[in-house]
């Protein structure tokens, strides 16, 4: 695996550095403690847990916030927009073309 907690190295990050630590301290605490009473295991594991939980969640960024749209008004507009005449640019021409769509089905 690449050591990746050398600061010098591109792509380290010091947030995966400390939760790749402490999950490699979970899982020394984990195989020093093989075969021994489970409340004892238990309560040593508990505090490795919560650091590795608090590692993780440092690592997910904060989240932005949208604008509240009312999705409602927002088709209103479209269902106005005029669909029946278009302009169209052509371009090397000093005038638009201006294209009514015929009746007819």
């Amino acid at each position: 695996m690449a050591d990746f907690t050398n600061l010098n190295l591109e792509g380290a990050n010091e947030k995966l550095n400390k939760a790749l630590t402490d999950a490699k301290a979970l899982k020394d605490n984990l195989l020093a403690s093989a075969g021994g009473d489970a409340s004892t295991i238990l309560a040593s594991l508990e505090s490795k847990v919560s650091d590795l939980q608090s590692s993780f969640a440092d690592m997910i960024p904060e989240l932005p916030t949208i604008p509240n749209i009312n999705m409602q008004s927002e088709f209103a507009q479209l269902a106005n927009f005029d669909i029946y005449i278009t302009t169209i640019p052509i371009t090397n021409c000093k005038h638009n073309i201006t294209v009514w769509p015929s009746n007819e089905s």
